[in-house]
């Protein structure tokens, strides 16, 4: 039984659409076959082992795989359907259990932020359309790819798990080793370092007979394979022309006999220092295998992009002999066209020239669905195609019906430039003309029949020689080899209006069975041609520039002419030099302002006029020792005292007004200059010559206090002064109302201003009076005295202590030993025996009040 390699590069892929066309590769009207619900995924395989291809279905939504048994005609029988699990992502062809009979594995994804396992089912075959009901091997939540392969030489299926590590960008490779009867034990890690991609290629990449992966590990590295489940690693990596792989492909593109790789790599990245532009950049290319385990230089043949301006990435890729030449070729889908971004998708076709490398992408029109699977269903040897069609619960197969011999010459790409094109201008013809095969052409000839209304002007070929006879150019290709192609260029100049038909066609030696695309026509439209004139007026200097015409633009005074085609809306700018204004626009663009730039559609010869004139200069200033701004009526000034837009240019005989704003404390005096008198809203100039302005912005009226010194020092029960000073500005001369308050710790000192008013320039003096904080013992501090006297001389005791004379010598003794503790307890109760009080601190705020002018000063008074 032939040995069926299958590889799932990843879990949730994307696939590409080809729809029917007219060249070597068609294909007939599809076929829809019915299945469950939201069919993502297709397998192919023999799962009644009748030689025919069968296929296998994954149906995400209803949870199930459904079987079409092939008749081997590339029709198929009713889809049988057989439950496999919640949420399925992915499905892979095996034999699990040794018994030859194809198996299928069905991946389901897991969630590392709920920490949900993700799962493998294998549902075995019973050989004859059906499936067993899954055996669930559970796997870590971080698990994201898988593949299969009989790693360990047993005949029984064994699975390969990719899994992303505990850092971001690192991943892992787990081998599960199967027993037999579709369950696994533990999984063994596969040692390889550094490691950029969870995706693998399988296959024998050196011919030993046992199967080996290929991994991204920095660049493509070759795992070997030792035949009992285990892995050395290589010594090199390949480079990868781009980023990390992300999808892998084995396929012996050029027909060696040894496994090649083709491979989808991407990188992002982001851009710019201030706008910051990122997006994913693409690579698909061709890794030709060497035998040994190593591979040649990547080979890119296609490159996308997806940022901020549009998606043309790559999602999945197809490979198959799509025209029967025995070389494999290549179909994937991107958005085509001038602007690709903008472009219509597309599906190309590329077809290889059986050394690794394609010829140039033939487009197919895109039919909405996904490219599945790519077998040949019939055994023709040419590929067919199935497509999932999720939405209706379909699959549809697309049976290959090219050609089995001859040639297809095709023009696959044809273009007239420009279009609409003008009356004695030249117009250029392309055409890239592509041997589609299967087999090689000889005597090709590639003729272009041109309008009769046109002059010839050239005609090269990128192979072969070209020659022009009454209007037809004929160039002799010669031999074309099976997807060789050849770049036609013609270039005329049409010589009427109107429209015109270039027709083109190619033929060979050799019968053509696809005709279709062997000829193919361009309608162009010639409309006429146009000249636009500029000139330049007055005694001013400057530029004028226009959009691109058919040749160049206007950049007067170096060119002051251009031609555009009919109906051309062109822009004029005028750019006057620095001491110079654009006065008017004049001819075509007369009513446009001069202050605009000039719009024109060009329907016949056309003249514009550009007046430059000498400007005049207006010279603005603030001056007097005030501060404010000066603005001007045409927003030109803005004109302060420190700077700003002080100078503007204006055409002569303009009309400026001036208006002058006093910044807080100042005031407008007067204008200057080109300017008279007292109103700030009153200054218009007529411009006539250079003039200059002056706004005389005074300090307002006002006056400052000032102490002779900021901080006092006083002894308790003492007085203190200090001198104010009174300074006018702006001219005040009024009386000064002066007050004081003391704030501070209670009972705090008296203060008072003498004079209580002053003019400027005479100064007052401020009191302040700290007698009330005297140190002297006070009338209630006495009284606690004789308090205590009172309580150590009770009035009994006294009367006994004098009652008679030899008593009243001993108790004067006593007497005055009392009157000693007595009057040491009444200092006590005084403070006498107690530290000098600490210093106090208050704050003297004069008022100084003209008016509505208030202005105050403060002082610092310490009492010792």
């Amino acid at each position: 039984m032939r040995r069926i390699l299958f590889l799932f590069a990843t879990v949730t892929s994307g696939f590409f659409w080809l729809a029917a066309n007219s060249f070597a590769v068609e294909f007939s009207a599809a076929s829809a076959y019915a299945v469950g619900s939201n069919p993502q995924t297709v397998v192919v395989g023999d799962f009644n082992g009748d030689g025919k291809l069968d296929l296998a279905v994954l149906n995400t939504a209803s949870n199930n795989v459904s079987i079409l048994l092939g008749n081997g005609d590339g029709t198929f029988q009713s889809a049988k359907t057989f439950p496999c699990g919640t949420n399925p992502s992915g499905i892979l062809v095996g034999d699990f259990n040794g018994d030859g009979k194809l198996d299928l594995a069905v991946f389901m994804a897991g969630n590392t932020t709920t920490s949900v396992s993700a799962e493998v089912r294998i549902l075995l075959g019973n050989g004859d359309g059906t499936l067993q009901a899954p055996v669930v091997t559970t796997l870590t939540p971080s698990a994201q790819t898988f593949a299969v392969g009989d790693f360990n030489g047993d005949k029984k299926g064994d699975l390969i798990i990719g899994s992303s590590g505990n850092t971001s960008g690192s991943f892992s490779l787990q081998i599960f080793q199967g027993n037999g009867d579709g369950t696994f034990p533990a999984g063994q890690n596969i040692p390889v370092s550094g490691l950029k991609s969870p995706h693998v290629a399988v296959g024998d990449f050196n011919k030993d007979g046992k199967l080996d992966l290929a991994v991204d590990a920095g660049g493509l590295l070759f795992l070997q394979g030792q035949g009992d489940g285990t892995f050395v690693a290589g010594t090199a990596t390949t480079p990868l022309a781009l980023g990390t792989a992300n999808n892998f492909w084995v396929a012996d593109l050029n027909n060696d006999g040894n496994l090649d790789l083709v491979v989808s790599s991407t990188i992002f990245s982001c851009g710019g220092s201030i706008i910051r532009f990122c997006g994913t950049s693409q690579d698909v290319g061709v890794f030709l295998g060497t035998g040994t385990g190593t591979f040649a230089t990547e080979q890119v043949f296609a490159t996308a992009n997806a940022g901020i301006f549009g998606n043309t990435l790559i999602s999945a890729l197809a490979i198959g002999d799509f025209n029967g030449d025995g070389k494999l070729d290549v179909v994937y889908r991107q958005k085509t066209g001038k602007i690709p971004h903008l472009g219509p998708l597309a599906l190309l076709v590329r077809l290889g020239k059986g050394d690794g490398t394609f010829a140039t992408p033939i487009p197919f029109a895109d039919p909405g669905i996904p490219i599945a699977a790519a077998q040949d269903f019939n055994g023709d040897k040419l590929t067919d195609l199935v497509l999932v069609d999720a939405a209706n619960g379909n699959v549809d197969l697309l049976v290959n019906d090219s050609p089995a011999s001859g040639t297809d010459l095709a023009i696959i790409t044809s273009g007239a430039s420009p279009e609409p094109v003008g009356v004695g201008t030249n117009l250029t013809y392309t055409a890239d003309v592509m041997n589609q095969g299967p087999q090689d052409a000889t005597g090709v000839t590639f003729t272009d029949t041109l309008p009769g209304n046109v002059t010839f002007v050239s005609a090269t070929a990128s192979q072969g020689t070209c020659s022009q006879a009454k209007l037809v150019v004929t160039c002799a290709v010669g031999a074309l080899a099976d997807t060789g192609d050849v770049q036609v260029t013609v270039v005329v100049t049409p010589i009427e209006v109107g429209a015109i038909t270039n027709d083109m066609n190619v033929a060979g030696n050799e019968s053509d069975l696809a005709m279709a695309n062997n000829s193919v026509a361009q309608n162009s439209t010639v409309v006429p041609v146009y000249t636009l004139t500029v000139t330049k007026s007055g005694n001013g200097t400057g530029t004028v520039s226009s959009d691109p015409g058919l040749n160049g633009s206007i950049t007067c005074g170096a060119t002051c002419s251009a031609t555009f085609l009919s109906g051309a809306t062109v822009s004029l700018n005028a750019r006057p030099d620095p001491n110079s204004l654009l006065q008017s626009w004049g001819g075509a663009c007369s009513g446009t302002p001069n202050n605009q730039s000039c719009s024109l559609t060009m329907n016949a010869d056309l003249t514009a006029t550009a007046s430059f004139v000498l400007g005049i200069t207006l010279n603005v200033s603030v001056a007097g020792g005030g501060s404010g701004t000066v603005t001007s009526s045409d927003g030109a000034i803005s004109c302060t005292d420190t700077g700003g837009a002080c100078s503007s240019l204006n055409l002569p005989g303009a009309v400026v007004s001036l208006t002058a704003a006093p910044s807080n404390g100042s005031q407008f005096s007067s204008w200057s200059g080109a300017c008279t008198g007292t109103n700030p809203n009153s200054c218009s100039v007529t411009l006539n010559s250079n003039q200059t302005v002056t706004a005389n912005l005074s300090p307002a009226p006002d006056f400052a206090i000032s102490p002779a010194t900021a901080s006092l020092t006083v002894a308790r029960g003492s007085q203190v002064s200090d001198v104010l000073s009174f300074n006018a500005q702006g001219g005040f001369s009024g009386a000064i109302a002066l007050t004081c308050s003391v704030s501070g710790t209670i009972p705090v000192p008296r203060c008072g201003v003498s004079p209580a008013s002053v003019n400027p320039g005479s100064p007052a003096t401020l009191t302040v009076d700290t007698s009330g904080l005297s140190a002297a013992l006070s009338p209630e501090s006495l009284q606690r005295i004789t308090s205590v006297y009172a309580v150590a001389l009770p009035t009994g005791v006294l009367s006994l202590l004098f009652s008679d004379r030899r008593r009243r010598k001993n108790w004067r003794i006593w007497l005055f030993g009392f009157s000693v503790f007595a009057l040491c307890i009444g200092l006590a109760a005084c403070g006498g025996s107690s530290s000098p009080p600490p210093p106090q601190n208050f704050m003297v705020t004069v008022n100084a009040t003209s008016g509505a002018l208030q202005h105050s000063t403060t002082i610092n008074v310490t009492v010792h």
